[in-house]
């Protein structure tokens, strides 16, 4: 789903909001040899035999579960006729659990969420005579990542946790 809207606050203030919003959840059927497409092409993948027995797209329950947010804020605001200035902000999270077609590790648990604001001043003018246009500012972004991981027991999570990171990045950087 996604959603605009635009404000016009006076001659001289625009806000412009944004959203995004995504779900789903997949199953994943693995690759197939060429001997198996020959064989059957709808069968399920991850088995060693061409005829599809055992396939560990089965067994494992692979399969990918996606959830994303995101909202952002455009501030435009004319301070005269030569000179601007915007803000953006915006915030977000994504999460991720992904069964593959493996046992040790096979449960992979992501939890990400990202923000950020970026500022920017802007000159339009003349200057003796001469058109000048400049742009400057501060970009300043941030994620946090919880990434997990468990065992996958025939497709179903083991609840004895094997991998716990926490990340953090950021940056923050001039605009020009």
């Amino acid at each position: 789903a996604n959603a605009k809207l635009v404000f016009d606050l006076s001659e001289d203030t625009k806000i412009k909001l944004t959203a995004n919003s995504f779900w789903q959840t997949a199953e994943d059927p693995l690759g197939l040899t060429a001997g198996q497409i020959a064989y059957n092409p709808r069968m399920a993948g991850g088995s060693s035999s061409n005829t599809g027995t055992n396939p560990s797209s089965i067994t494992y329950n692979t399969s990918k579960t996606i959830s994303y947010n995101q909202a952002g804020l455009v501030l435009d605001q004319r301070i005269s006729d030569t000179q601007s200035i915007k803000i953006i902000p915006y915030y977000g999270t994504r999460k991720v659990t992904q069964l593959q077609s493996f046992q040790t590790l096979g449960v992979v648990d992501l939890d990400r969420s990202f923000g950020g604001i970026n500022l920017r001043y802007n000159y339009s003018g003349k200057v003796a005579e001469h058109d000048l246009s400049v742009t400057a500012g501060l970009d300043y972004d941030k994620m946090v990542e919880t990434r997990k991981a468990f065992n996958n027991n025939n497709g179903v999570v083991d609840s004895s946790l094997q991998r716990n990171e926490d990340d953090t990045v950021y940056n923050l950087d001039p605009v020009s």
